[in-house]
């Protein structure tokens, strides 16, 4: 949660590239080594190192998508991920109405590969949505006389 929290800041361009670049660098690669789990005052100074030490940065809370979604349990709505981008980018509304549209399609696709193979892995299931597409599964849904 604290490197979710420390890799975003409220300002906009190069010193938030910079936070994210940072808190990748410095913390998240070593942050889940057993060692260094064991020292929360290590974790802390980790944190501390990927400031830059440019003056006090706003840092804001990044929410997550409904994990309903991302665990494919339900299929993803266009307003509710419009508002999730609203909340963490500062683009125009038609570039986050094209951006929802693509990930609701592609999120729904992966929904209805869970829901046709239950007991495939997550992985698998992303890895799939990337070779097939909605016309290949209704050809599969019609071969098992699903349709």
């Amino acid at each position: 949660m604290m490197l979710h929290w420390m890799s975003s800041i409220k300002k906009q361009g190069e010193l938030s590239k910079y936070y994210v670049i940072a808190a990748n660098e410095f913390v998240n690669k070593h942050f889940f080594n057993e060692y260094i789990q064991r020292h929360p005052k290590l974790i802390w100074y980790m944190l501390c190192v990927a400031s830059p030490n440019s003056g006090v940065q706003f840092h804001q809370w990044i929410p997550h998508l409904n994990h309903k979604i991302g665990e494919l349990k339900v299929a993803a709505t266009k307003k509710e991920v419009a508002e999730y981008f609203k909340k963490i980018s500062n683009a125009n509304d038609k570039v986050i109405n094209e951006t929802s549209v693509e990930f609701v399609q592609l999120q729904n696709l992966r929904y209805r590969l869970a829901k046709l193979f239950p007991s495939m892995k997550l992985c698998d299931i992303e890895y799939l949505s990337t070779i097939v597409n909605e016309q290949d599964i209704n050809d599969y849904e019609k071969e098992n006389g699903n349709y």
